[in-house]
């Protein structure tokens, strides 16, 4: 063969090479380039960034936190190894009651901002596609007060109470949404020895009166928003005679009084406070403070299961911004197009919140990351493998942070928030770890209850494991008692496990009322206090707890298998469709059926792609449907470990949203399962039949594409 026939047939086959091979060929380079860049040289430059301080790092990582009080009896409370001979029950020798903190925080902080408020300057009604109106808002500047202007607020709001009547030891309601008026009433009732009563603002009529009644409060302060409910609630009360009302939201929202038909009389906050400041009160009256047996607040539950219960809180029991699930972020529901969510705007170095929220932010963050082109996804997947080892190790990736992560936080959340605090319900190991690692912050997962004063347990930042909920707080001791029926023992290996204690003087006194039959729940050991939580945890020989397991979750089936309902929950909320779910068991049923609350975005994308079809909600009755989202959710049951019997058989669809104001969560977005059973009482009950009705409309057309999990 000559020379230039060699060369021709050589070219015109490397041609046929590269353009079978060729892209292959760049992907493969590519990775070889990020393999080095991400795996030697951030290795190379880690080592160099944090000389001196891993070491550090990994001695804290490991340290004991937290130890039984007496190695021989595995029934003692663990305590924080700080205070392992005595709890504390202060946070500052001149901070003794609620009462002190306002005084306190004029002293030490007078001039510094601490409380911010984003106004809204119009409420906007927008169609969707699906005839729904959602309202949007339009949003201006966050405006901060001063801890000196704080305190003025919380003086006169206290002068105007004593003012109408109001006097130590009397109980005021608080029936408003969170915001700052809220927070300053609620100090301002402290000042004064006056005990608070509060009630969610999404709780339904019948909660509301029943809370009224119950407590038997002359006093309410409300919002202008939710006057008209509450003006249809008191005609069913007797004792109400002022209610004071906080300034609408929204400047072009104002609710007209009806006229008076119980001799109630209504005052706007504003005027409350003048009064306060006019008045002439004798100043024995003014000065005296509350001492710490006096009961502070009455604290109705969110009724997650059933009737909301009164919990007495006594009184020995940062510059903040407030925000809310429908304005947190660019794409939340009630921010108008074009419109800055809340975390752009604040830039909020600290953030505080549900796992609900974090759940949302790990879906969409995952969305962008999808939507973008090969080359991105693949380095920010490598790079984000790289940081969670190097987390596990208890290392820090400051070359990582600075060329990626540090964006991922200034797109989601505003750029300088370096600490997020979570609790409420239990956070999932997949969306901590992806928080931590793809956001660039650290995590604090807590754990405590209403009955506890909140917080029982939190984590510190050194903590690298997933799943836990921290270390007992220096105010309060574990104790993990055996639980017979569901095999959980102080005893078992390698770890104790066992129903939740949370003892010290951060337990509530009790129930009121009503509720008080559920004093039980309190019981004394030793001369400490308890509440008696009805959760199940597993404590770690480094003294962190892990939340494994709730008594009232745990269903019994009819062939004698124990269903975590929680814990399978937990696992379908992995199929990126699923918004929330409630899965529904009983001993009557040999198997576990769900309903779904879906995300509507990416049902849309889930249906177009597999279905053909962009409205999903004409497919919810289609058979052939249904059995594709069952076999997905039977594939994140699978991934998340769950036993075969605790599967989904059935599954429904639904097609309301599942939020506060439905009545069907809480205002933490913990499900009000009492509530879901009820409302879908008939589509549980027809999930139950063995042979599900098979829908008779046309066949839909599929392609069976699998989703992205």
């Amino acid at each position: 063969m000559s020379p230039g026939a060699f060369s021709c047939v050589f070219g015109s086959t490397w041609n046929t090479v590269f353009k079978r091979f060729g892209i292959t060929l760049l992907k493969t380079l590519f990775i070889y380039l990020i393999t080095f860049l991400f795996v030697q040289l951030p290795t190379f430059l880690n080592l160099i960034m944090t000389l001196g301080r891993d070491e550090d790092r990994s001695r804290l990582q490991k340290r004991i936190r937290a130890k039984i009080t007496n190695p021989s009896d595995c029934s003692a409370p663990y305590r924080a190894v700080e205070v392992l001979d005595k709890l504390r029950t202060t946070p500052d020798e001149y901070v003794k009651t609620l009462a002190d903190i306002p005084e306190y925080c004029l002293q030490h902080y007078a001039d510094k901002e601490t409380l911010g408020v984003r106004e809204i300057l119009d409420v906007q009604d927008e169609k969707q596609s699906n005839g729904k109106i959602f309202k949007k808002f339009v949003l201006g500047e966050y405006k901060f007060t001063t801890y000196r202007e704080t305190y003025n607020h919380i003086e006169a709001i206290g002068r105007g109470l004593l003012s109408i009547g109001a006097k130590p030891g009397d109980k005021v309601l608080i029936f408003s949404e969170t915001r700052s008026e809220w927070l300053l009433t609620a100090f301002a009732a402290f000042r004064h020895g006056i005990t608070v009563v509060t009630l969610y603002a999404t709780l339904g009529e019948e909660a509301v009166k029943h809370g009224i009644n119950e407590s038997q409060v002359s006093i309410i302060f409300t919002s202008n928003e939710l006057l008209t409910k509450l003006e249809q609630i008191l005609d069913h009360t007797e004792k109400v005679r002022h209610v004071i009302y906080f300034p609408s939201l929204a400047k072009s929202q104002t609710v007209k009084l009806s006229k008076d038909k119980h001799n109630i009389e209504y005052i706007p906050l504003s005027q409350l406070e003048e009064k306060g400041k006019n008045a002439t009160i004798n100043d024995d009256i003014v000065r005296k403070r509350p001492n710490r047996k006096d009961i502070a607040v009455i604290m109705y539950t969110s009724g997650s299961t059933g009737t909301p219960k009164e919990i007495l809180v006594y009184f020995m029991g940062i510059k903040c911004g407030y925000s809310s699930p429908q304005t947190l972020t660019d794409q939340s529901t009630a921010i108008k197009q074009g419109q800055k969510g809340d975390l752009q705007v604040l830039r909020p170095h600290i953030m505080c919140c549900v796992p609900t929220i974090l759940d949302r932010i790990h879906k969409t963050v995952n969305e962008k990351i999808n939507q973008s082109n090969f080359f991105r996804r693949q380095l920010f997947h490598m790079a984000y493998k790289i940081k969670v080892k190097r987390l596990e190790e208890g290392l820090d990736s400051p070359y990582l942070n600075k060329l990626i992560f540090t964006r991922m936080n200034e797109m989601v959340l505003g750029g300088r928030v370096k600490t997020m605090m979570c609790g409420g319900a239990v956070l999932s190991g997949e969306t901590q770890r992806f928080v931590q690692a793809a956001l660039c912050v650290t995590l604090f997962q807590g754990y405590g209850l209403t009955e506890t004063c909140a917080a029982a347990t939190i984590a510190d930042q050194f903590d690298t494991t997933v799943g836990r909920a921290g270390y007992p707080l220096v105010s309060c001791e574990i104790r993990l008692v055996n639980w017979e029926e569901g095999h959980y023992h102080n005893t078992d290996e390698p770890h104790p496990r066992g129903e939740i204690l949370i003892g010290g003087k951060v337990v509530a006194e009790g129930y009121f009322a009503g509720a008080s039959k559920e004093n039980i729940n309190f019981i004394e050991i030793d001369g400490t206090r308890y509440f008696c939580t009805g959760d199940i945890g597993e404590m770690f020989s480094d003294g962190t707890l892990k939340i494994i397991d709730r008594k009232k979750d745990l269903v019994k089936l009819r062939g004698g298998e124990y269903v975590s309902l929680t814990k399978v929950e937990m696992a379908i909320h992995k199929f990126p469709i699923v918004e929330n779910c409630c899965l529904c068991a009983s001993a009557s049923a040999e198997y576990t059926v769900v309903l779904i609350c879906p995300n509507p975005k990416q049902l849309t994308i889930y249906s177009e792609k597999n279905f053909g079809e962009k409205e999903w909600q004409k497919l919810v009755d289609n058979e052939e449907f249904n059995e594709q989202i069952l076999k997905d959710v039977q594939d994140a049951c699978k991934k998340g470990g769950i036993e075969r019997f605790e599967t989904p058989q059935r599954v429904k669809i639904v097609t309301e949203a599942w939020i506060p104001e439905t009545g069907l969560v809480t205002d933490a977005f913990k499900l009000k399962r009492k509530a879901i059973e009820q409302k879908y009482q008939d589509v549980i009950e027809d999930l139950y039949i063995d042979k599900p009705k098979k829908e008779s409309s046309k066949r839909i057309k599929k392609s069976r594409v699998a989703p992205e999990q």
